[in-house]
């Protein structure tokens, strides 16, 4: 697997994380930096570390839909950008999962 670097960006282009990821089964898997995620925003992610882990899966779709409403994108280190889906970031471990959204423009094997 070839790891690769990608900078989190929310809908006002601010920078909110760096990450080293590789792709892995059509997900984009990897460590991440939150040293630039704003406090509210690493909060979120938390208490969505928290739901998880304590198995609390009755309040996971509604943390799942507000994370999903930041409308995360990913630049990556060649330049492309993507909006990411079924962001998963545990602050605790610095660990990262994300899939790309394919649009319609997307070459076969791009990203």
């Amino acid at each position: 697997m070839i790891s690769q670097r990608v900078t989190l960006i929310d809908q006002g282009r601010q920078v909110v994380a760096t990450a080293h990821v590789a792709e892995q089964d059509g997900s984009f898997i990897g460590r991440i930096t939150l040293s630039s995620m704003p406090v509210p925003l690493q909060r979120l992610f938390e208490e969505y570390e928290e739901i998880v882990t304590t198995h609390m899966f009755s309040l996971l779709d509604a943390i799942e839909e507000q994370i999903e409403t930041l409308h995360l994108k990913g630049v990556f280190e060649d330049g492309h950008e993507a909006t990411l889906t079924n962001v998963q970031i545990y602050p605790s471990t610095k660990e990262v999962s994300f899939q790309v959204v394919k649009s319609a423009s997307s070459r076969p094997g791009s990203i």
